[in-house]
């Protein structure tokens, strides 16, 4: 299994912001594109490859809250 790097803050925040979001709330959540596809395998390939997410910047979770999202977003900083 590939080891995750930790990031420090210098090298993820110049990096671009990408929008997270859920079907269940019309507010979204920003983040630096760098930590995030570091902390998560499957945003990374969506963000990284030919998947609507990597042209459009936003990425929906259908099954998931607006306060796990939140919750995902304190932890990864």
């Amino acid at each position: 299994m590939r080891k995750r790097k930790n990031l420090t803050n210098i090298r993820f925040l110049g990096s671009d912001t990408v929008s997270l979001c859920t079907t269940s709330s019309s507010e979204s959540w920003k983040i630096h594109r760098k930590l995030l596809v570091s902390k998560c395998k499957a945003l990374e390939s969506a963000f990284s490859h030919d998947f609507p997410e990597r042209s459009s910047g936003q990425y929906i979770f259908n099954q998931t809250t607006h306060d796990t999202v939140a919750r995902f977003i304190e932890w990864a900083y």
